[in-house]
């Protein structure tokens, strides 16, 4: 039921989204339009729970899933409002993989297991850049800052040895937002390739439950926060000009 739902909020969202960029260009409302893909490593921040454990009744479990250096993919559709502000709209895929699980009750660190499994994160953002353009050596240099707003699908697979499910494990959507800068270098015409971070937050209280071995964990997560630096190419599809 969870699945068809984000499926065709999904599928809607991308429809909107298609449709409005199609029209506004054919109108010859933007000046031109492109394609870009973005590939680097995700640097994610700890993802954190509280955890309540249904055979330690009234223990509180303040839990820190450490987690390790991945790879980010982001597909990106956009073009220019002005000449220097550009709207964006953007898939992302991130994954992190999880290497070392503290529990901590009232302070004191209580249990300390080597992690396996990994989290992945989809999320469909729309984004809005503002662009400074710099003649240097002939090649124009274009350096940006922005961010946006969106949805995302957090898909956590957490696990320690011994245990085939441990910690969240459940799929939830979640709001996103972003913030993000960086530099691309105009190689020809129709081409650029740049450098870019991005930051990344998932928002809310991601709340599930699991049973291992006739154990029920019920997970109350913090918001996510990951970091993303990679490379940018960027190819020019449409222009008026």
């Amino acid at each position: 039921m969870f699945k068809k739902k984000n499926i065709k909020i999904g599928i809607a969202s991308f429809i909107l989204a298609a449709g409005l960029n199609v029209n506004l260009a054919a109108d010859g409302a933007f000046e031109d339009c492109y394609f870009g893909i973005f590939g680097g490593a995700n640097f994610p921040a700890d993802v954190k729970t509280d955890t309540f454990y249904s055979t330690f009744p009234g223990n509180t479990y303040r839990e820190t899933y450490r987690q390790d250096t991945a790879e980010a993919i982001d597909l990106l559709v956009g073009t220019h409002l002005s000449k220097k502000v550009r709207g964006e709209l953007e898939f992302a895929y991130q994954r992190s993989c999880s290497s070392w699980i503290t529990e901590i009750v009232d302070g004191t660190t209580v249990n300390e297991y080597a992690g396996s499994g990994s989290t992945q994160t989809y999320s469909l953002l729309a984004n809005a850049w503002a662009d400074w353009t710099l003649p240097v050596k002939s090649r124009l240099v274009t350096v940006y800052a922005g961010g946006g707003l969106g949805l995302a699908i957090w898909r956590p697979k957490i696990r320690y040895t011994g245990f085939s499910a441990y910690g969240p494990q459940q799929s939830s959507l979640e709001l996103a937002g972003q913030l993000g800068t960086g530099v691309n270098v105009q190689l020809n015409e129709k081409y650029s390739l740049g450098l870019a971070y991005r930051v990344k937050v998932l928002t809310g209280s991601k709340k599930g439950q699991n049973t291992n071995v006739g154990e029920v964990t019920t997970y109350d997560t913090e918001a996510l926060v990951s970091h993303s630096l990679g490379l940018t190419l960027i190819m020019q599809l449409y222009s008026s000009k």
